[in-house]
């Protein structure tokens, strides 16, 4: 099998799709595919460039065509390094906000129909369309409709023979538009390096930790303080690290945090290597996520936490999605990995859940179900 996938950026670190793309397209080519990456929107460099990215130890091909030049020179690239690839599929690595600034690539259709030349398609959907809800100002609700009436015109032009997305909810969404939609769930974008805990440093200490981007809404900060007043009480000492991210946003984080926490050690890292990410991640004993209870499933930094052995903390619950009670996992094993509420049982209970079902979540696995979807698709 032959694949081509199209994302939109590939600047290593830097895009969490290009990130995810690449993985999979390394573990692919170990598994003995043949494999590809063009990077059709790519926003980190100004000229063409064909070159070979390294992953987990494998070569992956790519072409990365910048985002400040004509659609039709992109086109014309694209099309004849597929023509000469000959794939059996090309993959579409979806997320409206990488293929536009304002997440309404109009253009992206009717070039990638030019591209494919009558090729099979599948299209993993990493976002949809944003929320309308209510209290949404007209504005956003107009951007939604187009962004929906995008997607929809996305399907229904290239009829993709299996379209995949890592949400329950998405999947919903999807599936009133296509037969044809599959589970995929996400597999975390930071390597699992060896590392041993010290436990005559972690004895008395229970160490949290946020990972890469972070919003401290109140229902966050209300659970930091009730779990490290509980923490206090049973004789630990709470300690809150930010792994990655922008040093100055993490800091000002920071700052907020040490206002409204007791007796707390709270500490930024700034951005760091995929190693020392991987090192810090498995010093924690609880991950803590400003993600919407409903979307876990598509978050690299969750992935990243449960791939580890690390349960997450999920407190947000997004104002449109209030009583629905939703995790965002397709598995009901891995919704027990996820604490709700600032309570020592739950925090046990997913503890104990994590360490049973991490691998759910390993890339081999995934990458397996997805070779498997599509096989399937062919024959349907």
């Amino acid at each position: 099998m032959k694949i081509v996938f199209i994302c939109s950026s590939l600047e290593l670190g830097k895009d969490g799709v290009g990130d995810y793309t690449r993985r999979l397209a390394g573990e692919l080519i170990r598994k003995g595919y043949t494999v590809c990456i063009i990077a059709f929107h790519d926003k980190y460099i100004d000229k063409i460039q064909q070159e070979v990215q390294i992953t987990q130890d494998y070569e992956v091909p790519t072409l990365r065509l910048p985002s400040g030049i004509s659609w039709n020179k992109r086109i014309k690239m694209a099309k004849e390094y597929v023509d000469e690839f000959n794939p059996d599929w090309l993959s579409l690595q979806y997320v409206p906000y990488g293929f536009q600034e304002k997440g309404l690539p109009f253009g992206l259709v009717n070039s990638l129909i030019q591209i494919s030349a009558g090729r099979k398609w599948n299209i993993m959907f990493h976002e949809l369309w944003i929320g309308r809800g209510k209290a949404q100002p007209l504005r956003r609700k107009v951007v939604s409709y187009f962004q929906e009436f995008l997607i929809t015109r996305l399907i229904k032009t290239l009829h993709p023979e299996c379209i995949h997305t890592h949400l329950p909810i998405y999947k919903e969404k999807l599936q009133k538009i296509s037969s044809k939609v599959y589970n995929l769930p996400l597999f975390a974008t930071i390597s699992i390096y060896p590392f041993k805990k010290d436990s005559k440093t972690l004895k008395n200490n229970f160490r949290m930790a946020f990972f890469s981007q972070v919003i401290l809404s109140f229902s966050v900060i209300q659970f930091l303080k009730d779990f490290t007043s509980l923490l206090l009480k049973k004789g630990y000492h709470p300690e809150v690290i930010f792994i990655g991210g922008n040093k100055q946003k993490m800091d000002e984080l920071k700052a907020v945090l040490e206002k409204e926490l007791k007796k707390t050690t709270i500490t930024t890292t700034g951005f760091l290597p995929e190693q020392e990410v991987s090192e810090y991640i498995y010093q924690c004993q609880l991950g803590v996520t400003s993600v919407p209870r409903h979307a876990l499933g598509k978050s690299a930094s969750v992935a990243a936490f449960l791939s580890h052995g690390v349960p997450v903390a999920a407190p947000y619950v997004h104002e449109e999605m209030r009583g629905h009670g939703q995790i965002g996992f397709y598995s009901d094993n891995l919704k027990k990995t996820i604490q709700l509420h600032p309570s020592w049982e739950e925090y046990v209970t997913a503890k104990e859940a994590v360490q049973l079902y991490k691998e759910e979540i390993m890339l081999p696995l995934i990458t397996a179900n997805f070779v498997v979807d599509l096989q399937v698709s062919e024959k349907v």
